[in-house]
């Protein structure tokens, strides 16, 4: 089956740990959607192919592989480049369309979901101009919380609630350019009425909303880490509130002092007063998160295969979910 290289495409944003995931497992379930597992290929390649009008779908797939994360799609080489091979034209865009449906489902809407995207939605919209974006954001101090439980980054409060404002601020930027493109839903309302905000989201999508969306038993078909195991349970609210018990009184100032005043704007309200001071070491903290965003937005950058140096060195030895995976598809 070849795919229909005007299907709509999709894209998810948001800070990691704020449901960007389960927001992808469950618009997955749903017949006329396919969402492949997280690989920001697109972002990946983008700077050496996408300007290009006729790209050799060998030199392609030869780059395409070095993407850390896609080896978790198991994909048949020989076969997309037969299918890369009749696209006409070549371009980036329509082999990356390709690519997403790599599964080739009869799908209506093709998607991709990446956090890091949310720092390329400017990007991501001038390769794609008819893509739409659901944005999903979650109270600063709740995905502060859920970052310090896993090996993502430095668990350094206020680097993390930097990071929470940059890359929304991010995300409402593409939002303030395309207003009537992009989606943006609170997870807290997500899981207190999923079925209500996921009717908006599918008709947003210009699909109807389909009850499977919800059957956590078909989340079961693909590999989740261990972080992720709360998504083969019914949606629920158990984690809104978490983080006003298993933060401390100084780490919640600290996560106020820092996002408390752009989290207001999504009805995130501060619950102490004053603020924490903010000492030089939530000030170096806040530097850091904030050249943290600027590398990963400069790494994206960079030539290709120095960034596939530098994937070889630190992202292969330290990202938590690429040793799980490797594991499990290797066993």
């Amino acid at each position: 089956m070849k795919t229909n290289l005007n299907t709509p495409l999709f894209f998810i944003l948001g800070r990691e740990r704020s449901g960007t995931t389960m927001l992808r497992v469950n618009l997955n379930n749903h017949s006329q959607i396919n969402i492949p597992p997280e690989s920001p290929f697109i972002i990946y390649l983008q700077n050496k192919y996408a300007n290009k009008k006729n790209i050799n779908p060998s030199d392609f797939i030869i780059d395409l592989k070095q993407e850390p994360f896609l080896f978790v799609w198991n994909i048949n080489y020989e076969n997309l480049k037969e299918r890369l091979q009749s696209i006409n034209p070549p371009t980036y865009q329509n082999y990356c369309k390709e690519i997403l449906n790599q599964h080739q489902q009869n799908e209506i809407i093709l998607g991709d979901k990446n956090p890091i995207y949310s720092l390329f939605g400017n990007t991501l919209q001038e390769n794609f101009p008819e893509a739409k974006f659901i944005w999903i954001i979650r109270d600063y101090r709740a995905q502060v919380n859920s970052m310090l439980k896993v090996n993502f980054e430095k668990k350094i409060i206020s680097s993390l609630a930097a990071r929470w404002v940059a890359y929304n601020k991010e995300i409402e930027k593409l939002k303030l350019n395309y207003p009537n493109k992009v989606l943006r839903v609170k997870y807290e309302e997500l899981v207190n009425n999923p079925k209500k905000n996921y009717t908006t989201i599918c008709s947003f999508l210009n699909i109807p909303y389909d009850s499977t969306i919800l059957d956590t038993k078909k989340n079961d078909k693909e590999f989740l880490p261990k972080h992720h195991k709360s998504l083969k349970e019914k949606i629920n609210t158990s984690h809104i509130d978490e983080w006003k018990t298993q933060l401390t009184e100084s780490q919640i100032k600290i996560c106020e002092t820092v996002a408390g005043n752009y989290g207001r704007r999504f009805g995130y309200q501060e619950i102490h007063h004053p603020k924490a001071p903010i000492t030089f070491n939530i000030y170096l903290g806040i530097l850091y998160g904030k050249l943290y965003v600027l590398f990963i937005k400069a790494m994206y950058n960079l030539p290709l295969w120095l960034r596939e140096l530098i994937n070889k060195q630190l992202i292969y030895k330290n990202a938590t979910f690429w040793k799980e995976a490797n594991k499990h598809y290797n066993n």
